[in-house]
């Protein structure tokens, strides 16, 4: 499999695949693929609560499974709804929060949790952050180039919510609400989290949310 990311302001991701190669994507990331290649659809989660909160979030429940059942190399291409893409290596050990919708595609199948958590609703992070696990590589949307802060142990950062792109290897317990009062009369609302180390924080240099591209 080789994947390449393709483009200048506005990027999408080319993925070369040979014979009897699996890649996946979320269901509104297709862009074409080569006659020879064969899409399933997949259910992300099932069970209720993943369901009303991703229909509250606009957020899809369905993975497309795409297979080279060819007998050589055939192309797929697959794009983000904002103008950058920023690839992610995991492995089984890795534990990766990412934005809610930024999913795009993968080189293997990813779990997705579309669980409602009380913890991150206490957190302030419910409707906006998923956890990703598996073994692979992900490719999430994004707008320009990110902002990656490499937290050490106890470092402790606050970011506004709505320019996180991903965590890596950050847990729920590490995120808390950076919100209050003199947040309010400054104007900027209740949008504000604290993030404490280890751990490797991604940020957008645009607010994702007044994005006019926003699934």
């Amino acid at each position: 499999m080789n994947c390449k990311i393709v483009g200048y302001e506005f990027k999408h991701l080319e993925i070369e695949l040979s014979p009897g190669e699996d890649f996946y994507g979320e269901r509104g990331a297709f862009v074409y693929c080569d006659e020879g290649i064969d899409k399933q659809t997949e259910i992300i989660g099932t069970s209720i609560s993943g369901v009303l909160l991703s229909k509250l979030s606009g957020e899809s429940l369905l993975l497309v499974h795409y297979r080279n059942v060819s007998s050589s190399n055939r192309i797929l291409v697959v794009a983000g709804s904002h103008a950058n893409l920023l690839p992610l290596k995991l492995s089984g050990s890795d534990t990766l929060l990412i934005r809610r919708g930024a999913y795009v595609a993968s080189s293997s199948r990813m779990e997705i949790d579309v669980n409602l958590s009380l913890k991150r609703i206490i957190a302030g992070m419910s409707l906006m952050m998923q956890r990703i696990t598996g073994d692979g590589t992900i490719f999430i949307d994004g707008i320009g180039i990110p902002i990656i802060k490499e937290l050490q142990s106890f470092e402790c950062i606050e970011v506004d919510e709505n320019h996180v792109i991903a965590l890596e290897n950050i847990h729920e317990n590490q995120i808390s609400a950076g919100w209050n009062l003199s947040n309010i009369f400054r104007g900027e609302g209740l949008s504000t989290i604290k993030i404490t180390g280890p751990g490797k924080v991604h940020l957008s240099p645009l607010s994702i949310v007044n994005s006019p591209n926003t699934r």
